[in-house]
């Protein structure tokens, strides 16, 4: 009873520092007069993440759980499980394709100005 409060804040938590890094990372190298537009692509990218992913998880979700021979009061346990190995492959795939990818555009070098 007392636990579940706590661990609602402690999983928020590393979901808002990843917001903060997410966010200036999008934004680090961009000029100033397109940082709006690097923060609205931000922000609509995350909302479509967001729903997609949802979709497909909700998917998995109702598709295993209906399917399962688990009574029916388990029956969603079981999709709730397959959503979340679901998610957590999604999860590890990126993390992976981002780690290969981190770094493979080559920054502009900025040539000095001479006065």
């Amino acid at each position: 009873r007392g636990f579940s409060p706590l661990m609602t804040g402690l999983s928020a938590l590393p979901f808002a520092v990843g917001i903060i890094a997410l966010t200036q990372a999008a934004v680090y190298n961009v000029d100033a007069d397109k940082a709006g537009i690097a923060s609205a692509l931000l922000n609509s990218e995350r909302q479509i993440g967001v729903a997609l992913g949802m979709a497909i998880l909700a998917g998995v979700a109702t598709t295993v759980g209906a399917g399962s021979d688990s009574p029916d009061s388990e029956a969603p346990v079981d999709g709730y499980n397959a959503a979340l190995v679901v998610g957590a492959g999604i999860l590890l795939a990126t993390a992976f394709l981002a780690l290969v990818t981190r770094g493979s555009h080559a920054q502009p070098v900025k040539e000095p100005v001479s006065e």
